[in-house]
């Protein structure tokens, strides 16, 4: 099955084996001297395009390279549009790459171009996998898997080396809108199956790294940080339409079925309190949810059992905390008994 949309380029492959190198070696050099030509837009892109999803590595290679110096010189001038097209190319070029180690080595030199571009391209990543999710094959399919994985990491890397705590929630509130942009707000349009796999690992490769750098903020600024990583999903679960039930039916789960033992992980260094009120609020959320009379039978019956266990998690947690207070009072009791008791011996002493 062929990809929709798939770049056909019909290059013969004809004379003998001298020219057949010498044809090599020129579509080498071609795509090494690109960013230098001297052509309009459409031509430009259309010899990236040629180069990228050639089916030589070596060709493939060269082309990245090139790729990455005309985005060094030209990342501010970019517009949507012309990242679109420039994702076309390199989703072919992820599409021609095959055996493990060219796979990996290829989805990584695509997805660090983002370091030079930005958000910006990332988004231009998933804008690109949902037109063209229908058309990968089961034979290509996980190494598509593989780039969303990687593109997600990636997305996080730098707000988990903000130097400043203002730098890393301004960057997060960055890449949650363009997951609500760029993903979620796509489910309707053919974007089902880049957003069934991101909830896949959305909690592994976003919520993680996100909250283990936000447990370190002053306040309550933690809460408002895990709070904000779920509020699209909570959204989209209330949401009605085409794939709703699909959707809602992998957010509980992927990611709130085991949110209790994901916030108690030992990398995600959160107070117990912490945990408990972060737990009472998606509770309460949650539950709301189910009652809303548009949620499908199915999928209310399973947030009623999840919100039952987030409820007796926070119904634990305060009972232990009442205890120990009684438990305080009790102690303290008994050692005002024991001095009143020691100091009246001492008074019939004497």
């Amino acid at each position: 099955m062929k990809a929709q949309h798939q770049i056909k380029f019909g290059r013969k492959r004809s004379g003998t084996p001298r020219e057949k190198n010498d044809a090599k070696v020129a579509r080498n050099v071609d795509s090494v001297d690109v960013t230098g030509a001297q052509v309009v837009v459409g031509e430009r892109e259309l010899k990236f395009a040629r180069a990228l999803s050639d089916t030589e590595k070596e060709v493939r290679d060269a082309s990245l390279e090139s790729l990455r110096t005309w985005l060094s010189e030209n990342t501010q001038s970019l517009a949507d549009t012309e990242i679109d097209r420039l994702w076309k190319a390199l989703f072919y070029c992820v599409w021609m790459a095959d055996k493990r180690p060219v796979i990996t080595a290829t989805i990584a030199s695509v997805v660090d171009l983002a370091d030079i571009v930005g958000t910006k391209f990332l988004e231009g990543l998933f804008r690109c996998l949902v037109r063209e999710w229908f058309g990968i094959d089961k034979h290509r399919v996980d190494k598509y898997y593989e780039l969303i994985n990687v593109a997600l990491v990636k997305s996080t890397e730098g707000l988990v080396a903000a130097d400043t705590d203002e730098k890393f929630l301004e960057e997060t509130a960055v890449l949650l809108k363009m997951l609500d942009e760029a993903v979620w707000s796509r489910v309707p349009k053919a974007g089902l199956g880049v957003a069934l796999h991101v909830l896949d690992v959305y909690r592994d490769k976003v919520m993680r790294p996100v909250l283990i750098r936000a447990a370190k903020l002053s306040g309550n600024e933690v809460h408002k940080v895990f709070d904000s990583l779920l509020e699209q999903l909570y959204a989209k679960m209330g949401s009605s339409g085409e794939h709703s039930v699909a959707v809602g039916n992998r957010i509980q789960e992927r990611v709130f079925k085991g949110l209790i033992p994901f916030v108690g992980d030992k990398d995600v260094l959160l107070t117990p309190k912490d945990r408990r009120d972060m737990m009472m609020r998606a509770s309460k959320r949650i539950f709301a949810i189910a009652a809303d009379k548009k949620t499908s039978d199915e999928l209310r019956k399973d947030l009623y059992a999840v919100r039952a266990e987030l409820k007796t998690y926070v119904t634990l947690y305060d009972e232990a905390k009442e205890a120990g207070r009684s438990n305080g009072k009790t102690n303290g009791r008994n050692k005002k008994d024991k001095s009143g008791r020691r100091s009246k011996a001492r008074k019939a002493d004497k």
